[in-house]
């Protein structure tokens, strides 16, 4: 299989079971740069989460809602109580071992819940003043630690620290004014285990980053190889779709599933966005991009499709057409259950109409990934995608920056 490029949601997470020093980040009482406005209108800032590593209880992207906090106490869910924001799992920095004189306990306190929000609405900038953490209806499972939170200004890639070291009590609102106005498109929150009902920032609007093009304005699927619990189209959506799961979702097993996108007119592409908003437990755990420049029908594109060369634990490699694979490792699949050691390893090949975009990269859940164009290989004008989704899962949004030719 291809060699997987590193997806870049930005920043990348770091994952929960891994030590994780408090970052470096430029002080906030650094001089505001005189070019920033502080205007005087100061509102509450819309956000989304880009990612998030632990929310086990609720459904994360509550954090950001405007909307009043509903007491969920006294309603229950199949995880327990109704709360609303980020709840994550409980004891995760709680470790032991076994030793002659039995178990021996500890805490890691550096092991930590990590966050990642970006500014969104009108302005993708503001000019931030104050940050507001609130544990409403958490009383004795609220988030006692924010160890830290970092502001980020992509416009001129500085970042500083604006948090460190905050206690919070359960059921309270803790709002954190600022020394000065910060400017800040994205946000990284490091905290400790537990609940968080909102997470709120307040300030004024600042001219946006530049927009890019999304060359699959105007774009139609073809090909897809099943949909059979989502529809393949709401990828091509510029926008993240409500608070429920949807978009492109398959059957289970497999080896692979396709869509293939045909462009309005032939652009280049500078960069990627891959997103599995609210498929917590169903996305697909490994993506590849195929692109061409072609004249061809859709329907001899699909025929031309690169081979899979299926390596068994024994005997001769085997090259199977792309649309018969799926079968073929079903019944592959069949007989696991007689000799459960048995694997395979599967191949891509290449083709003369088909190049590789983006090589096989796993996908986390429920996340923005940012892929930009040095992570891609330079195939110069395209006018056809195919996205092939491995083994099966499913996606949110897919869209593609660059340029119409």
């Amino acid at each position: 299989m291809t060699t997987p490029a590193p997806t870049t949601p930005i920043p990348t997470a770091t994952p929960a079971a891994t030590t994780t020093p408090t970052p470096t980040a430029t002080p906030a009482a650094t001089t505001t740069p005189a070019s920033i406005p502080v205007a005087a209108q100061v509102e509450e800032v819309q956000l989304e989460i880009l990612n998030y590593v632990d929310s086990a209880f609720t459904r994360a992207h509550d954090l950001t809602s405007h909307a009043p906090v509903h007491d969920g106490r006294g309603t229950f869910t199949h995880v327990g109580v109704k709360m609303e924001g980020v709840e994550s799992s409980r004891n995760w920095n709680f470790f032991s071992t076994a030793g002659q004189d039995g178990l021996v306990f500890w805490r890691d306190h550096r092991v930590a819940n990590h966050l990642f929000l970006q500014v969104v609405g009108p302005s993708s900038r503001v000019l931030a003043t104050e940050i507001e953490f609130d544990t409403s209806f958490y009383t004795e499972n609220n988030v006692r630690n924010i160890y830290s939170v970092i502001f980020f200004d992509q416009l001129d890639e500085r970042k500083e620290m604006v948090v460190d070291r905050l206690l919070l009590n359960g059921n309270e609102n803790k709002r954190v004014k600022l020394n000065r106005p910060i400017p800040v498109s994205r946000i990284a929150v490091k905290m400790g285990e537990g609940g968080l009902t909102r997470l709120r920032v307040f300030g004024t609007p600042l001219p946006a980053l530049p927009e890019r093009t999304n060359v699959l304005k105007g774009a139609t699927l073809f090909g897809i190889s099943d949909e059979s619990l989502g529809e393949a189209s709401v990828i091509l959506h510029d926008k993240r779709e409500g608070m429920v799961m949807t978009g492109w979702r398959t059957k289970r097993h497999g080896a692979r599933h396709v869509a293939g996108i045909q462009l309005a007119k032939a652009a280049t592409v500078r960069g990627l966005l891959i997103d599995t908003y609210m498929h917590c437990l169903s996305n697909f755990p490994y993506i590849t991009v195929l692109a061409c420049n072609s004249t061809d029908t859709t329907e001899q594109l699909m025929q031309q499709l690169p081979k899979w060369r299926v390596f068994p634990p024994k005997g001769e490699p085997q090259l199977i057409p792309d649309q018969d694979i799926n079968e073929f490792m079903k019944k592959r699949d069949d007989t696991f259950g007689v000799d459960g050691n048995t694997r395979y390893q599967l191949a891509l090949e290449t083709s003369t109409a088909w190049h590789t975009l983006l090589p096989t990269t796993s996908l986390k859940r429920d996340t923005i990934h940012t892929i930009e164009e040095k992570h891609l290989h330079q195939l110069g004008p395209i006018t056809h995608l195919v996205i092939i989704g491995i083994p099966d899962g499913g996606l949110h949004r897919f869209v593609v920056y660059g340029d119409f030719i």
